[in-house]
């Protein structure tokens, strides 16, 4: 309305033009209008591969499930102030699945997550609340025993540390409620101190062999504190 009406004219006349990407095959996934998105995403600013995940799946239940743990208080004083380029929300896709689907990993780990989050992007609420119960749970237990230095075996947040941790504390409360934190941090300590553990978590840690290895350490070193 505020334009001039030789300007409205011109606006009106444009034609505007527009692909539209629809996956047929696989059905339960994304992927291939992922991959679509990332070639395309060369210009200005690169986008991180989860950016691209909440742009391919925008109207899914998951991405909004993720937004929402996101915001769990524990999980802010471990991690920091949000992420805008939302590496947070990856942490957090990337534990759900790991614990999830775990023994079905293969490397690369983006094509991982890709998939999880195109397998579970309509999830039913029924799902949706057990995961959120399920990272809620755990980081609330994380920040309790280890604090807010949790995941940092030096400064930086380390993402291997962060996964492992994390399903073997989640699968040690599928079991019931941990009573002793002292327990629990000195399973963590005895984690970082562990060379085989430290290594899976130092390099190469997308290969299916440092996964299975650094989740199996952490699953069977939480197992055992009450």
């Amino acid at each position: 309305k505020t334009l001039r009406d030789e300007d409205r004219r011109t606006l009106d006349d444009a034609i505007m033009h527009a692909i539209i990407f629809k996956q047929d095959e696989p059905s339960d996934d994304e992927s291939g209008v992922y991959e679509v998105f990332e070639r395309l995403n060369s210009g200005g600013k690169k986008l991180t591969p989860h950016e691209v995940r909440s742009a391919v799946h925008h109207s899914g239940r998951i991405r909004a499930l993720l937004e929402e743990m996101n915001k769990q208080a524990s999980w802010r004083k471990i991690y920091g102030p949000v992420d805008a380029r939302m590496r947070d929300q990856e942490l957090v896709l990337r534990f759900l699945a790991l614990l999830e689907d775990g023994e079905k990993y293969e490397r690369p780990m983006v094509l991982f997550l890709n998939k999880f989050m195109g397998k579970n992007k309509n999830m039913d609420e029924a799902n949706a609340s057990r995961m959120k119960k399920t990272f809620s749970d755990t980081i609330e237990l994380v920040f309790t025993a280890i604090g807010s230095r949790a995941f940092r075996p030096v400064r930086a947040l380390n993402a291997a540390v962060f996964d492992a941790v994390m399903v073997g504390i989640a699968k040690r409360l599928r079991e019931g409620k941990v009573v002793s934190t002292d327990e629990l941090s000195a399973a963590y300590q005895g984690l970082l101190g562990a060379e085989d553990f430290m290594e899976a978590c130092g390099r190469g840690t997308a290969s299916a062999e440092r996964v299975e290895l650094r989740l199996e350490a952490a699953t069977v070193a939480f197992s055992t504190i009450k």
